[in-house]
């Protein structure tokens, strides 16, 4: 099998996927509201990474050919593998937290993943609403 050949199989892979978990998080959306939209939420955020990805490979590189766009085809091969990579991580934890975000009580002590994840928000805002008067690095 050739190595372009593989690529595509896998990108149709992960769409037939994305498709499957856009399903299930419509499904979920009833009986677990949170998991569901997470779930929704991680699917098109790796819909919209494979759409930035056909988008740099099919339409932004075909017009950049030739020698003298050498460094502006590397530059939008940075940009494009940082947007793929980064709105695709951050779809994959979208996923990882739809299959614990309504898990049940059970006496163990550990908080519970929808409690801890707006703790986390929380202090985000907090840190981003202070941050926003300062210049530069502390």
């Amino acid at each position: 099998m050739s190595a372009p050949l593989l690529f595509e199989v896998s990108e149709i892979a992960v769409l037939a996927l994305a498709a499957g978990t856009l399903v299930a998080g419509v499904s979920m959306l009833r009986r677990y509201p949170v998991a569901g939209a997470a779930l929704l939420l991680g699917a098109l955020a790796w819909l919209i990474a494979e759409g930035l990805h056909w988008l740099q490979i099919g339409v932004i590189m075909p017009g950049l050919e030739g020698e003298e766009h050498d460094s502006a085809r590397f530059m939008v091969g940075m940009i494009g593998d940082a947007l793929y990579f980064g709105v695709g991580g951050i779809g994959l934890l979208l996923l990882f937290f739809a299959a614990v975000a309504d898990r049940a009580a059970r006496g163990d002590q550990r908080r519970e993943p929808l409690a801890l994840a707006q703790q986390v928000g929380a202090q985000a805002w907090r840190y981003y609403r202070g941050s926003r008067g300062r210049r530069g690095r502390y």
